[in-house]
């Protein structure tokens, strides 16, 4: 599936390694992500490997994610084109 596809949608909990599994091999493939996480009841765009340990870093004492405070700052941290 991710060999056909030209980006990837997944619903994610923040636990299942299925679906970390599937983002992983659409993130090698050089295609981008779009991850609904539960836990932020928001989506978020991944491109690269630092953009996901960003959003799978544990929560700060706010409860936000990483990815939710990088959403909010310039700069996403690994190197795109399109």
């Amino acid at each position: 599936m991710a060999g056909d596809a030209e980006c990837g949608f997944m619903l994610w909990d923040g636990k299942s390694k299925g679906t970390l599994f599937n983002i992983r091999r659409l993130l090698a493939a050089g295609k981008p992500v779009v991850v609904y996480l539960a836990a932020d009841h928001a989506c978020h765009t991944i491109r690269c490997e630092a953009e996901l340990a960003a959003l799978v870093a544990p929560p700060t004492a706010g409860g936000r994610t990483t990815a939710t405070r990088r959403r909010r700052s310039s700069g996403s941290g690994c190197a795109f084109s399109t």
